[in-house]
């Protein structure tokens, strides 16, 4: 099959010098242009293919191998623009991983495209066929055995760079399935039980040089807490280590009666605080000393929603740190029945007794939350995974205003809450589940702060009166009709 038009760059001759002496382009392709918007705005929370300059010339060399994963970066690369169409784009994707599949050349490459192309169809508000390509991704890395140790030595061609790349990809999937089930309450994760021992990322910085060390093996970080040296593990690392400690903590499913919260929350703190004891002095800081973000920090910190104790962000390892989804249900922030129009609300409780000290740590969660929402300058840089996160957030924020605040509390609640609107609506024009996210937390506002506006009908009130009350099913809202909750909900638009 010819390639699409729009990507002649693909198709056309290229040099066979294999040599590792790198020089930029004379000028950038459309396709190229796409490219560099991926690796601005995706590839570092999402650190698997290989770094720009490395890909190019190691593409050049095998244009067949990596052609799936270079459409699925152009197709995302064009989700951040408004000048190439991600249609067409989106047909050459699907028809290259057709291909690959029918012509059984599954490969690491083909298993990073699908991953990537996974998470963008997840957040493209096709979440059926983004989970079905993630479990797909999963099944083909475990049939070539991505999944151990010896995968990157076998297949990295005696390139370290590459090595690493498939390390990463393995790692990258773990991290996209952990995100997958906070977003979609659905527990255990899919990649619970899978026997892996593959070895751990480099820090980005020697990533992106190509000076990749000898890594660090699993085994290794498991057993960190018996060594008297810090480890010296990377920031993606550490990330791996928090997934797989909730993993744990989540590995006999979730189940929303009292005492299996307790247990839970028992379980999740000790790991918590087990994780954050042992990150060594150089990862308590969420920036580098160059004053960038260190992205999978970020990643860790939102995954654990902590609190920002001091001006400089230097991450504390006391035992405070409670993740909102989990103390809700037992804390004094009531639950109304139409929060179940979001797709990214977990089931609400059904007669759970609450517990007062539940209530100021789920507070303390949602200012630290907030806190980091403000801390890098461009939201579209993280991963998507994050519009959950303020999703989830802001719904507990706002039962918080009904129930707990005081009058000037919820005044300054009510200003974080029009940032996290902001934020969902600018989002939103990359992602549209994002935008839709925004539309149903927008109805939920609506309802829980009581809002009206006479030129758009309210719903009809759901809110449940104390515990005891019965739920009744919220109505089926038509949130593809076009609608400006910003505007409805008095919420003061900010630009992005």
């Amino acid at each position: 099959m010819s390639l699409p038009a729009r990507l002649p760059d693909l198709a056309r001759k290229v040099s066979t010098d294999t040599s590792e002496s790198y020089q930029d382009p004379p000028a950038e392709s459309p396709s190229e242009e796409l490219l560099d918007l991926y690796y601005s705005f995706f590839h570092n929370a999402h650190p698997c293919v290989l770094p720009r300059r490395y890909l190019a010339k190691r593409s050049e060399v095998d244009r067949v191998a990596f052609r799936p994963v270079l459409l699925v970066m152009q197709y995302i690369g064009s989700l951040y623009t408004t000048s190439v169409s991600s249609e067409p784009l989106e047909v050459s994707v699907t028809e290259a991983l057709v291909e690959d599949l029918e012509s059984s050349e599954i490969n690491g490459h083909y298993v990073q495209a699908l991953v990537l192309y996974s998470i963008a169809v997840f957040w493209r508000n096709d979440i059926d066929r983004g989970l079905k390509l993630l479990d797909r991704a999963i099944s083909n890395a475990i049939q070539i055995g991505m999944n151990t140790q010896e995968f990157a030595m076998i297949y990295g061609e005696g390139f370290p760079v590459l090595e690493e790349s498939w390390r990463r990809t393995w790692w990258l999937m773990c991290v996209a399935d952990a995100h997958i089930a906070g977003s979609t309450h659905t527990y255990p994760f899919r990649m619970t039980n899978i026997s892996v021992d593959v070895d751990l990322p480099c820090e980005e910085d020697r990533y992106d040089a190509g000076d990749i060390p000898r890594p660090k093996s699993l085994s290794e970080y498991e057993t960190r807490e018996f060594t008297e040296c810090d480890g010296d593990f990377s920031s993606f690392a550490e990330l791996i280590g928090l997934v797989r400690a909730l993993d744990v903590v989540f590995s006999q499913g979730r189940k929303f009666d009292h005492s299996s919260i307790a247990t839970l929350i028992t379980n999740y703190d000790a790991s918590i605080t087990g994780w954050c004891s042992l990150l060594p002095q150089s990862k308590k800081k969420l920036f580098r000393s160059d004053g960038t973000l260190d992205e999978q920090l970020f990643r860790a910190e939102i995954l654990i929603n902590t609190l920002v104790s001091e001006a400089n962000t230097l991450l504390s390892s006391n035992s405070n740190r409670y993740v909102i989804d989990i103390h809700r249900p037992l804390s004094d922030l009531a639950y109304c029945a139409i929060e179940s129009v979001s797709r990214c609300a977990p089931p609400a409780p059904k007669h759970i007794p609450v517990s007062s000290n539940h209530t100021p740590r789920i507070l303390r969660a949602i200012e630290s939350f907030n806190g980091l929402l403000t801390l890098s300058g461009s939201l579209k840089v993280h991963t998507p995974f994050i519009i959950c996160m303020i999703a989830n957030t802001t719904v507990a924020y706002l039962s918080a205003c009904k129930h707990v605040l005081d009058n000037k509390a919820v005044r300054l609640a009510r200003e974080k809450i029009r940032m996290n609107m902001g934020l969902l609506k600018a989002l939103g024009k990359h992602w549209p589940l994002a935008e839709r996210t925004y539309q149903e937390v927008g109805i939920i506002a609506r309802e829980i702060l009581c809002l009206l506006d006479h030129d758009v009908s309210a719903p009809a009130t759901y809110c449940l009166v104390g515990r005891s009350s019965q739920s009744t099913s919220p109505p089926i809202f038509d949130l593809d009709h076009e609608i400006d909750l910003a505007t409805l909900l008095g919420f003061e638009q900010i630009g992005f």
